[in-house]
């Protein structure tokens, strides 16, 4: 089934639904007015109201059983995806909606004050952005105890556990310190070459850690399964909080023997170097290496080879 032949059987079943709302809608005073069956078991079905209508969407009151539902029919195919699969993602991924505390940037779900908010300000909600294998970028409606509601945006990565690896590609030499091999990477946010960086990967869902590891160095520096000699997570890290929800894990990759040459021109590597230790940290003492993955990861190698 083609991808047109699908949109257009859902904007036909969705007419369909627009339609049987608007033939069985009453007024808010026959609404009102209705008496429920008492003592039915079964699921009865009372009559519709529209509660409000706008260019996306219709808000529709319905009795069922004793009960009045509300929910809303979208004339919007894209509201419609999109709630849907933020509605989904709040169930699959509860921790990522948990109040740990409720005073703090507390998340309302609620569909109906999500559109009221969209109609109010303009701003959408839901997973805005999807780079699915990836990660998604998600707007949240965040309503303060006695404050202003505001949107808050986030990115959220598609693997629970982990958005990627960042790797130490180690050489250690007989009678000598061991070389870290760094890439030059022109990196698009900030529109310019890093400045030396150890080499790192996003993680689709599914991937392990390991492999994704193995992967980037095949990728970047040519690296071999067969020249890591071992490969050990010393840690975790998390590039920037206030904007995503991932955590990478750090691997130190130690080699056998002289790698191969760096993929130059793979995804904007323009050299890469094997440097010492001491060198690493001039060049992040002199500015030259600003990448925090980078410079956390020599943190925790540190840490690391101290209990070692």
């Amino acid at each position: 089934m083609t991808e047109k032949f699908k949109k257009s059987n859902m904007d036909e079943l969705r007419r369909m639904l627009v339609r049987y709302v608007c033939s069985n809608a009453v007024s808010e005073e026959q609404f009102k007015s209705y008496k429920p069956r008492k003592n039915c078991n079964k699921e009865v079905h009372g009559p519709l109201m529209i509660a409000k209508n706008s260019e996306d969407y219709m808000w529709v009151h319905e009795w069922i059983g004793n009960k009045i539902k509300e929910y809303p029919v979208f004339l919007s195919g894209e509201l419609d995806v999109r709630m849907a699969r933020y509605k989904k993602l709040a169930e699959d991924r509860p921790e990522l909606f948990a109040h740990i505390d409720s005073d703090h940037y507390p998340i309302t779900t609620d569909v109906k004050r999500m559109l009221e908010y969209e109609e109010e300000t303009g701003q959408k909600l839901g997973i805005v952005f999807d780079n699915y294998p990836f990660y998604y970028i998600i707007a949240d409606l965040i309503e303060p105890k006695g404050k202003k509601a505001f949107r808050y945006v986030r990115v959220v990565y598609a693997e629970a556990r982990s958005n990627g690896t960042v790797m130490i590609p180690c050489l250690e030499r007989e009678g000598k310190e061991p070389l870290f091999g760094i890439l030059d990477v022109f990196r698009h946010c900030i529109r310019e070459y890093s400045g030396g960086e150890f080499p790192r990967g996003f993680m689709a869902s599914g991937v392990s850690e390991e492999d994704n590891a193995a992967r980037e160095l095949k990728e970047e520096f040519g690296i071999e399964r067969s020249q890591i000699k071992e490969s050990v997570c010393i840690g975790r890290t998390r590039a920037d909080t206030g904007l995503s929800s991932g955590s990478a894990g750090v691997y130190l990759i130690k080699l056998t023997g002289k790698p191969n040459e760096a993929c130059i021109g793979h995804e904007g590597i323009k050299v890469s170097a094997w440097v010492s230790k001491s060198e690493l940290l001039e060049m992040i003492s002199d500015g030259r290496i600003t990448d925090g993955f980078t410079q956390s990861a020599l943190l925790l190698y540190e840490l690391y080879m101290s209990k070692q």
